[in-house]
């Protein structure tokens, strides 16, 4: 029950439905509306606070904070759900996402070349795995194979890739817009090889313009309109 209330609490802040700096109704009030005991709400006022969304202070009550500026990478496949029935806002943030991760893999390719080029057949072989593959499949073997390779990377890089993966696999639109076609995420690792293996200089560009390729598929996947979600209950009402 928390978790349901939880989620239609953030979804409303998220769409800009109870404004940045408005105070939610008191605890027993809430527990009405939602028709449940007080402790639940306080379990959902945690949960809010976890994901920096509100914040609570004795005496001022729970205050709603800027998701804008206060919200991370795990907020995100959240906020792109509160957003189905706004594809462009929703394609917004899942292009912030995919950038982000390019960036970030653009980098780590670069910086490993050599020891990547060390490893040439065992990726060209993932490539023949990943080819015949079905869609889930192809998904789990591409990122195992990535977070193999990236075992050397440095602990930080290695935790905010699998941070970005993990809200990726949490969105089912994206994961099936850029895993839909195997053989195309296959013939994406065999010119991502031959990016690598050409000359250093321009190197990242090329790497870096194979990878938008497919991860482009994703942001654009969110275009795509969705019937709205159900009706919620409002929990800052006017008047």
């Amino acid at each position: 029950m928390a978790e349901r209330i939880d989620h239609e609490i953030a979804r409303q802040i998220l769409r800009g439905e109870i404004e940045v700096g408005a105070r939610l109704p008191g605890v027993r009030v809430l527990a009405e509306r939602f028709g449940v005991n007080p402790s639940t709400i306080q379990r959902v006022i945690a949960r809010l606070e976890a994901k920096r969304l509100v914040t609570a202070r004795p005496g001022s009550g729970v205050r709603v904070n800027d998701p804008r500026r206060v919200g991370d990478l795990s907020l995100i496949p959240e906020w792109i759900a509160a957003l189905e029935d706004r594809p462009t806002e929703a394609a917004r943030l899942a292009g912030e996402l995919l950038f982000t991760r390019r960036m970030l893999a653009t980098a780590q390719i670069v910086r490993h070349r050599h020891a990547l080029l060390g490893h040439t057949s065992a990726l060209e072989q993932a490539a023949g795995q990943i080819d015949s593959s079905d869609p889930a499949a192809a998904r789990t073997r591409e990122l195992d194979m990535w977070r193999s390779l990236s075992q050397d990377a440095g602990i930080g890089t290695i935790g905010v890739l699998n941070t970005l993966e993990r809200a990726l696999e949490e969105l089912p639109l994206l994961a099936e817009a850029m895993w839909a076609k195997p053989r195309q995420n296959a013939n994406r690792l065999r010119a991502l090889l031959e990016a690598v293996d050409g000359p250093e200089q321009g190197c990242a560009e090329r790497v870096e313009a194979v990878l938008a390729m497919t991860w482009w598929r994703g942001s654009k996947s969110c275009l795509s309109p969705r019937p709205p979600a159900g009706r919620c209950r409002r929990v800052c009402r006017s008047g």
